[in-house]
């Protein structure tokens, strides 16, 4: 679970965050909750955000503030015929975020005769 995902799930338990003391008891409250950081630098960026000190965003931060992301998009298309006789073809579109999440964004299904 990411951080941003923790505070959507649990806004209540973002003022619990911001008072902690320091960054070794926001990292214990993180590891409670199984909040994970890639490095030190993403840890004391969330730290600090959530602390609403000022914060430089590195490449990976700016690129998704601006609406980019680092992750696949797959559409998958799957054609069979129902028990009518009427062909179906369904197409699913499938977003894989940079750290493995997969969530189905559209599924879309066409009938011909």
């Amino acid at each position: 679970m990411t951080f941003r995902e923790f505070l959507e799930a649990n806004p209540n338990e973002a003022k619990r965050a911001s008072s902690c003391k320091n960054i070794q008891e926001f990292k214990k409250l993180a590891d409670e909750h199984g909040i994970t950081y890639a490095d030190e630098a993403e840890l004391q960026s969330a730290y600090s955000f959530i602390k609403g000190e000022d914060i430089e965003l590195n490449e990976d931060m700016l690129e998704a503030v601006s609406g980019g992301s680092k992750g696949d998009i797959t559409i998958t298309s799957n054609t069979t015929i129902d028990e009518h006789g009427q062909t179906k073809k369904t197409d699913t579109t499938t977003k894989t975020d940079r750290h493995g999440n997969k969530t189905v964004t559209e599924d879309i299904t066409y009938y011909f005769n």
